[in-house]
């Protein structure tokens, strides 16, 4: 087939528009997968998994799909609608086995046996013979804390029979246990009741203050910080350096940083200057798991 110059230019128009037509189709389909992404993304982010634990599981590298993207995947699949909606039926469930003998095995357990004075058979009025005891059920009791002041006198001795010849009497005290810190009412016991409360239970120190006062210790926060402080400074540092030791022996270690800002730093910075908060942990397959933190 022949075709003439001007039907040649218009087919050459055509397949030109044909292919900038399939360039914008294209780009255009680039552009809604792209924004497709993104959503999906943000709604990861607001509604996702947001632990960064690590599952040593295959086919878990990506996080799971969320509601939201489940919902879209099935949104033009059909409903069946019936008039008469039908529940399913909730049946109870069964309590665990051994779970009480399991919660109460680190208690301290006190028996209470109920004995029959005069137990006599209902058919002979014979006294009946004790044959075993049976558990009925089982109690737990709160002992509410209370705090007990150790006073501790020294006596002190003296020698009569130097006390003539010599000018100075001879004069000796009876030995004292040393105590945690220096002029402190501080006892390991205290000291570790604060450190837990604000380390493990996330309790400042103002409300330890007020537990503390409730009990019948009036003791001010500022006392209550100071005592953590020389706690770690004394005593804490050497356990510390140790589990620092065997953080750097593991094969993997995991990072993590938050900033946060110090009013009065003593190292002379100013109150704005930004600093860092670290966390150090071991990898999940490691025989010892290990979490350091370090403040920078």
């Amino acid at each position: 087939m022949i075709y003439s110059v001007e039907e040649q230019t218009f087919k050459l128009e055509d397949d030109e528009q044909m292919a900038e037509k399939d360039a914008l189709i294209s780009q255009l389909i680039s552009r809604a997968e792209y924004a497709e992404e993104q959503l999906r993304y943000c709604l990861r982010m607001l509604f996702g998994q947001s632990t960064e634990k690590i599952r040593y599981q295959i086919g878990t590298l990506f996080p799971e799909p969320t509601e939201v993207e489940e919902e879209e995947s099935i949104e033009n699949e059909a409903v069946p609608v019936t008039d008469k909606m039908t529940s399913k039926p909730t049946t109870k469930r069964k309590k665990q086995a051994g779970y009480r003998e399991a919660s109460t095995a680190n208690m301290e357990k006190v028996e209470h046996h109920q004995v029959e004075t005069d137990c006599q058979c209902q058919h002979c009025h014979q006294t009946m013979t004790e044959i075993g005891k049976n558990i009925v059920r089982r109690e737990v009791e709160y002992i509410p804390a209370r705090c007990v002041c150790h006073v501790y006198y020294a006596s002190a001795y003296k020698c009569t029979a130097c006390s003539d010849e010599r000018e100075q009497a001879v004069i000796q005290s009876a030995h004292v246990p040393k105590p945690l810190f220096q002029k402190s009412m501080a006892s390991a016991s205290v000291v570790a009741k604060v450190i837990h409360d604000k380390v493990a239970l996330a309790l400042p120190y103002h409300r330890q203050e007020k537990e503390w006062r409730r009990i019948g210790f009036d003791v001010p926060r500022r006392t209550l910080a100071n005592w953590g402080i020389l706690a770690s400074q004394h005593y804490l540092n050497k356990v510390s350096q140790r589990i620092k030791d065997y953080l750097l022996q593991a094969n993997s270690i995991h990072a993590d940083e938050t900033t946060f800002q110090i009013l009065k730093r003593s190292d002379g910075k100013s109150g704005q200057t930004k600093s860092y908060f670290w966390t150090y942990c071991t990898g999940a397959k490691e025989a010892i798991p290990i979490a350091y933190y370090q403040a920078l």
